[in-house]
């Protein structure tokens, strides 16, 4: 018990001690692994990272926290996975020094998303153009606006 409370006390967006952390995933799995956590911990435990990492600014950090959380899902995990999944891929749309994604089309979570438009709009960046992405804009305005994501830097 007493371990997971200094897991999230750790990572906390309250606490600044996260700035430090070195995101070591292997580090992290194999401690993890020593405190006996289950996947839902696990779980818990990136999405604070990303959360902490996101609230200090360090998008780097905070997306390759997410992209493992994503990793520890199975293939027909529901809706939590999904909610996740949609915010990996806003988190990667709204970094400008990200340009590679194809990655994210193998996570089981993403993969989900299937036939919604924000899986529409991931294969847009991952192999698609300008004019893609400006005929996906001009249909979806709404869509885009909500997700909080600059479309002048899309572009």
């Amino acid at each position: 018990w007493y371990q997971r409370r200094v897991r999230e006390a750790v990572v906390s967006t309250q606490s600044t001690g996260v700035r430090y952390f070195n995101l070591d995933i292997t580090q992290i799995s194999d401690w993890l692994a020593q405190w006996k956590s289950d996947v839902g911990e696990q779980r818990d435990l990136f999405r604070l990272l990303h959360e902490a990492f996101t609230a200090l600014g360090n998008g780097e950090k905070a997306i390759k926290a997410l992209v493992h959380l994503l990793k520890l899902y199975g293939e027909n995990e529901g809706v939590e996975a999904k909610a996740d999944a949609h915010i990996c891929v806003i988190s990667h749309i709204a970094q400008p020094n990200i340009f590679i994604m194809d990655h994210l089309l193998d996570l089981h979570p993403i993969k989900a998303l299937d036939g919604q438009l924000i899986h529409e709009l991931l294969q847009i960046f991952v192999s698609g153009d300008l004019n893609d992405y400006l005929e996906f804009y001009s249909a979806n305005t709404d869509f885009v606006e909500h997700l909080s994501v600059s479309h002048e830097q899309n572009k």
